[in-house]
């Protein structure tokens, strides 16, 4: 599968956002919906950390029209962490998880050095 969401810590802070693969757009649109539907369950901030390691696009599947989060889900959404992500993936993300820039790193490490910092400050 290329893509899924699961939770990252007990304390459901971090929600990590893993792709591997091809992704498409339908697959990106899904992982989107349901992280939509996960941050409508909660009351607190919760921070993206998009994991596209082990991801790329396949030509021609990179739109405008790309389907973001919804209001609802973007009040408790936090900081957006992209580690490694090729060109295709980063403009995925850049039109959907808006609408603030989503921080891009090279490694799963440094993502979290920077959700660390990020839960301190």
């Amino acid at each position: 599968m290329p893509g899924v969401v699961i939770w990252d810590n007990p304390d459901q802070t971090i929600l990590h956002l893993r792709f591997k693969d091809v992704v498409t757009l339908t697959d990106y649109t899904r992982v989107v919906e349901q992280t939509n539907a996960i941050l409508h369950t909660v009351t607190h901030k919760v921070h993206l950390l998009v994991d596209a390691r082990d991801a790329w696009v396949a030509n021609g599947h990179v739109k405008v029209d790309v389907p973001g989060l919804d209001r609802g889900a973007v009040e408790y959404r936090g900081r957006v962490v992209v580690v490694n992500g090729d060109t295709g993936i980063k403009a995925l993300v850049l039109s959907g998880l808006l609408p603030e820039a989503p921080q891009f790193v090279g490694t799963l490490d440094e993502a979290y050095a920077v959700l660390r910092d990020t839960r301190i400050a």
